[in-house]
């Protein structure tokens, strides 16, 4: 085993098994950004603003808002905060249920 990607390799069945291991950690990844961006838009949307203005008013670019909306931007807590101001809403809201629990239990991560 030469390079570093077979060492990294050797440790699984064979490299398809390590493509799924990767694959599904990022759909789970993109399935949880997805559900936090759809409730910012629902929200935002609810309460009458524009995603330009809504972007300008956060001090946000309005693509790299749009992006956050479609789950495409692993979204820093720092902009959260933006976001959940400009809202006028409880970051603890905004996320809740966000990985599912059942999720969080069966990979073992905790809460």
């Amino acid at each position: 085993m030469g390079n570093a990607s077979e060492r990294v390799l050797g440790n699984f069945l064979n490299a398809g098994d390590v493509a799924l291991y990767r694959i599904s950690d990022m759909a789970n990844d993109n399935v949880e950004l997805l559900r936090l961006g759809r409730r910012i838009q629902w929200e935002r949307k609810k309460q009458g603003f524009s995603q330009n203005g809504f972007a300008a008013d956060c001090g946000l670019n309005r693509s790299y808002f749009g992006g956050i909306e479609r789950g495409e931007r692993n979204v820093t807590f720092a902009v959260l905060c933006k976001i959940c101001n400009g809202l006028h809403c409880d970051i603890a809201n905004v996320t809740r249920g966000i990985p599912r629990i059942s999720f969080a239990r069966r990979t073992g991560n905790g809460l």
